[in-house]
Formats: structure tokens, sequence, C-alpha cells
């Protein structure tokens, strides 16, 4: 069981909603969302808006959706995906993870709240959370340090469909496919039927998968085609301002297609209404097979993605897996058929949706719980840089795909006589690759440490590298050498552009 005396609330830091939920005494999972209000029933809107002089709005009601609507230049969505950018609201400059630690203390009061009306007994420091497979170490280290700001202490961070895995506690082998609204991440879990004392773990986490496609990009991609039928279609439409993603128009007809496409989880065509002011307003036909070729670009991403992970994991999926949907985009009935269509040898009652909004908040409950539920993975590989052959080339440390916590470290050696330092260079890729060319393009590089000698060194003089990815997926790096003690500690949270010093 987990160390802590009390339950410890796992949360589901959703891109557009967050859930929050917890174990109570009898080991049922509880929702965390405030009660008796609607705009909550699906999760806390993660909306953030600020003006200098009405100060700070938070996904606290109504208001919310509206000034999302109606007021988006001072409104943030989606901040979740945004963490390491810099926003400006009304001549203010925000960073993500100041925004992202805003929502999260008002988020996290509700669910206190909400412990208070239940009377449910909990620790009220500490939370387990859950990132997208996409997230690299920086983003786990911003998404770490933010509910750090709000005062939590977050005992892991864990892959969000492997705590839908955790929640569904099925037997056997489920590929885990999860359609949120910034990102679709698939994973693959078994059963655990060889447990011992050296792997307690009753689930096995055996690969992931994702992809920065979600709900977010279904609007857009949706809005779009509604943009050019209004233009088409509709007197008096300004295509400009309809066109310009940065419009208030654009925003207010993406939050008429995000209505549009919930309605068409169960209906075949719907009325959408624009109501743009100065851009014009209108109103104009759309069918689920107009929305579904709207969305097909990006569906056939989300396809592959599964495609490739099944196929990366021939091995052990001689049996059909099941494949279970989560996250709110999961609703999207264009997305099963085209799972159905594109894997005959999976029977269609095996593609299926349960619990989409719950199963990852709860899952996230249930291994605060159990830390020994699963051990973690991550879907990157890390590596530094090096010279083979006298080629500068990326040499793979951490393959993708290893049981975290993991550790390794390397010895390398200075190039030339009377070096002062060197510089290791720190990578993140999804490519498997055990070395790779240099190519700066690539936007790989996620930070870099120093080392610098006392005195001037000779040429051959050793440097080890040790790398130590955590149970978190966060990566740390230290240098030492023969001649003098190591210099620096470098996490990833920021990319450092060193002088490279060889």
């Amino acid at each position: 069981m987990n160390q802590n005396t009390k339950p410890v609330m796992g949360v589901d830091w959703g891109t557009s909603r967050t859930y929050p939920a917890i174990l109570d005494e009898e080991g049922n999972c509880q929702a965390l969302l405030p009660s008796g209000n609607q705009i909550c029933n699906g999760g806390i809107p993660s909306l953030f808006s600020y003006q200098e002089e009405e100060g700070v709005v938070l996904c606290d009601d109504v208001i919310s959706e509206e000034l999302e609507v109606y007021d988006p230049e001072h409104v943030v969505t989606s901040i979740k995906m945004r963490l390491s950018e810099l926003i400006d609201l009304d001549d203010r400059t925000f960073s993500g993870e100041e925004i992202a630690t805003q929502i999260i203390s008002v988020q996290m009061e509700y669910a206190k709240g909400e412990l208070e009306i239940q009377d449910l007994n909990a620790d009220l420091e500490s939370v387990v959370v859950c990132a997208p497979v996409s997230f690299g170490t920086s983003e786990r280290i911003i998404l770490k340090h933010a509910f750090e700001n709000a005062g939590y202490r977050v005992l892991r961070i864990i892959p969000e469909p492997v705590a839908a895995a955790v929640y569904y506690q099925k037997k056997g082998t489920i590929l885990v496919l999860d359609i949120g609204a910034g990102t679709a991440d698939a994973a693959i879990v078994r059963e655990n039927t060889l447990m011992t004392a050296q792997n307690p773990y009753p689930y096995l986490f055996v690969d992931s998968s994702g992809v920065e496609i979600a709900g977010d990009l279904f609007d857009e991609k949706i809005a779009d085609y509604l943009a050019e039928q209004f233009i088409e279609n509709v007197a008096g439409i300004d295509a400009g301002q309809l066109r310009n993603h940065g419009s208030a128009a654009y925003r207010r007809l993406k939050a008429a297609a995000r209505k549009a496409k919930e309605a068409l989880s169960n209906k075949m065509e719907v009325g959408v209404t624009f109501n743009g002011g100065e851009a014009g307003s209108g109103r104009q036909r759309l069918t689920r097979q107009e929305m579904n070729t709207a969305i097909h670009p990006l569906v056939e991403r989300i396809i592959l993605c599964v495609r490739q992970l099944i196929a990366r994991n021939r091995d052990i999926l001689d049996q059909s897996p099941e494949i279970i949907m989560t996250g709110g985009s999961s609703y999207i009935p264009y997305i099963r058929e085209r799972l159905v269509q594109s894997f005959p040898q999976i029977s269609q009652e095996r593609i299926y949706i349960k619990a989409p909004e719950k199963a990852i908040g709860f899952g996230a409950a249930i291994y605060a719980s159990d830390m020994k539920k699963i051990r973690p993975r991550v879907d990157f590989s890390y590596g530094v840089n090096t010279y083979i052959n006298d080629v500068e080339m990326i040499q793979t440390l951490i393959p993708a795909g290893v049981e975290l916590p993991f550790v390794t470290e390397h010895t390398y050696y200075t190039r030339h006589n009377d070096q002062i330092q060197v510089a290791f260079h720190l990578y993140e890729y999804r490519l498997r690759d055990k070395t790779l060319p240099m190519d700066e393009n690539l936007q790989m590089k996620v930070s870099a440490a120093v080392h610098k000698f006392n005195e001037p060194v000779p040429k051959g003089t050793s440097c080890t590298a040790k790398m130590t990815l955590t149970e978190d997926g966060i990566l740390e790096l230290q240098v030492t050498s023969s001649i003098s003690d190591h210099v620096g500690n470098t996490s990833c949270s920021i990319f450092t552009n060193s002088d490279s010093g060889r």
C-alpha cells in the first residue's frame, strides 16, 4: 500500500477539463467535482482569463465559458499544451507555468471543498498526476513545478492511458486509446501472470505512443470547414476575420464547431449558428459526413499511431487485444469506425468506449493507493553528443521503452590537449536508433551540462556522464572526471545553449 496513511488524490489534469478523484474508506473511487455545478459535470474547466481592471477569472462557473466565446482575447485555453510558452494578456506577460499554477490552485480548492462535503479523510498535500505520453522531460518538470507552486507534493507522474488501464483492471492484454482535448495517446498494458518479489506489479506497461492530435485540432478543422461554408453561402461575412485563427470571430466559430461536434456524436445533422459581431452572422447545416471529411486527416494520424504501436509489439499480441477508448473525443463515432476498418483482425465487440471522462482520474486515485500497481515507462530515447570516427553524432544512452527508474553511465575522453571544459548536450527523441546524425533542425536538444576542469588537461582525459531517468520520467545528468570534482548537476527543465568547449 501507499506509504501515506491517508488516501491521496489522483488528478487527471486535462487540456480542457480536470478530473480529480480519490478512494474512499471502502476502496471506492469518488469524483471530487463541485457539487451542483453543471459546468463541472464532466470535469473542472481549465480556463484562465486576465484583464488588468477585472483581474483574474479562473474556471469557476459559466462566466468562464462565456468569456471564451465573447472575450477571447483575454482568455487562455489549452494551457496544458502551452506550458513552455510566454503568453501576453492585456499588457502583462505570463509564463505557461504561472497560468498552470493559478488554474491548479483553484481546481484543487474545488476538490478539497468536495472532500469536506463528502466527509472524506485525505492527505491534502500530496497528489498523483497524469501526463500525456507525448510529454517529455521538460513538460513533466513544468507540470510538477506548477503543482508544487500551488502547494502540492507530486508523489508520481504517470502516463494517462496507463492510469486508465489501472482503472479498467482487465485480464489479458489491452490497448488503451486516450483521445483527449490536446493529445491522442495509446498504451499497451497486460496482466502480469508471473508476479515475483522482484516483479510485484499486477500489471505490465508494455509500450506506448502518442501524437499531439485530439479535440482542439478536431474543433479547428471543423471550424475551418464551417468558415468556408459561411463565406460561400452567407452574405456579409468577413472572410479575413473568419480565416484568421487569432481573431475573436474565429474563436466564436471554433466554440460553435465544438458544440456541433459534440451534438453529432448522437445526430446525423445539426444546425450551426454563428454570431461574429462585425464579422457577420448566419446559420449553416453540418452533417456528420461533412465533419468526418474535415477531421479525416487527423483521425488517420491516430490510426497510424495505433498501427505502429501494434506492429512494434506483435510478439506479445498473438491474440487480439481489446482496444478501449477513453477521453472526451472518443465519443466521435468516426474514430471507432476507422479503428474497426483498420484492424479487421480485432472483432468489433473488442473495440469500444468505457468511462471516457473518469477513467484516468479514477485510475490515478487507485494508483495513488498502491504505487506497485504498474511500473512506468517513457516513450522517448535520451542521448548525448559525442564523436564517432571524428564525426559528431548523438549516442543513445537510454532507449525508449525502458522501465523506470533507469540509470546508465558512459565514459568519454577529451579530444584536445589543454582542454579546459567539456560540454554534454542532452537530446530527447522518439527514434530508437543507437546513434543519430547531428541535425539541429530536429530541435531535440533539451539541456546541456558543462564540466570545467581545475586546470587545462591533456587529450584523452576521461569524463563520465551519468544519466538518470526518474520514476516520473524526468531526466537528470551528472558529469564527473578523473581529474576534478564534477561541476554542475543539470536537469532538463531549461534549455541551455552552452559553449561546447570541444
